[in-house]
């Protein structure tokens, strides 16, 4: 990256390449796309683990991000290198921020860490944004030579038209696959009821009538309309779909009002 070189030091960051957009919003699909067409893209450092040969993994975190930040001082506030904000105090108003604007998360440290190469440490905590919503099963996909659900092919239901948001295969226990299998196989119809059909479903999707309801936790919705990373979390009865979406933090599930659920189950941790 040519405007690391503006630097004018030599020093080691650990930092991410991200695509922001002009609320510095990151996003991951903007990154991809970038990646392909050579849009801009910005440095966010956010720890400095060398200076001039100097070794500063064994320093306190709350040292390095201050040489980090005199060794950034005299770039442009919109140079494609930045250090990553952080705050000192009121690290739960700082998520629920992070939360509205559609960040993915935060990361809480310890200001007396050590940077530990390649090794995790209980110091550094990563919370992330997690959503979680109601999807319209529209299809699914099943385990080869069982009677059970591989995945659920998923539609926005808040449309009047079903529009595709993906497929969910992960969350689901042994049993509750094969419950899935019973109930869907009961409502199944030959016609696809998306308004298209999305060709990278392939052939072996059976179509459903939208009467049950998923819901799925998931970070976001990437550009093109899928989600990232889907969670099962439960299938609602044949009632009509709040199109709610409700933010998590680190990944635990809650809500006011408890959903009556075809396969009963006990709210779980979402993978970080």
């Amino acid at each position: 990256m040519p405007a690391l070189a503006r630097i004018g030091r030599f020093a080691s960051l650990d930092g991410e390449v991200c695509a922001a957009s002009d609320d510095d919003r990151t996003d991951f699909s903007r990154l991809c796309q970038s990646l392909g067409t050579g849009r801009p893209l910005t440095f966010f450092a956010f720890d400095l683990l060398s200076l001039d040969g100097v070794d500063l993994r064994g320093r306190p975190l709350i040292e390095r991000k201050r040489l980090l930040a005199e060794l950034l001082d005299h770039l442009p506030i919109d140079d494609p290198v930045r250090q990553v904000p952080f705050a000192m105090r009121d690290g739960g108003a700082l998520f629920a921020k992070m939360q509205r604007d559609g960040h993915e998360g935060i990361v809480a440290k310890k200001t007396s860490s050590l940077y530990r190469s390649g090794a995790r440490s209980p110091d550094w905590l990563k919370l992330k944004c997690i959503k979680i919503a109601d999807f319209q099963i529209v299809g699914w996909r099943a385990d080869t030579g069982d009677q059970a659900v591989n995945s659920l092919v998923l539609a926005d239901c808040s449309t009047p038209i079903p529009i595709y948001r993906g497929r969910v295969g992960t969350g689901f226990s042994h049993v509750e696959r094969r419950q899935l299998h019973q109930a869907l196989t009961a409502i199944e119809t030959g016609s696809c009821p998306l308004a298209t059909r999305p060709p990278q479903l392939g052939r072996h999707v059976r179509w459903v009538r939208p009467e049950f309801t998923a819901k799925v936790s998931y970070l976001e919705i990437s550009l093109s309309g899928i989600l990232r990373t889907p969670v099962y979390v439960g299938m609602i009865g044949p009632v009509p779909p709040t199109g709610r979406t409700t933010l998590v933090r680190g990944g635990k599930y809650s809500a006011t009002t408890k959903p009556t659920t075809l396969c009963p189950r006990r709210p779980r941790r979402t993978p970080a």
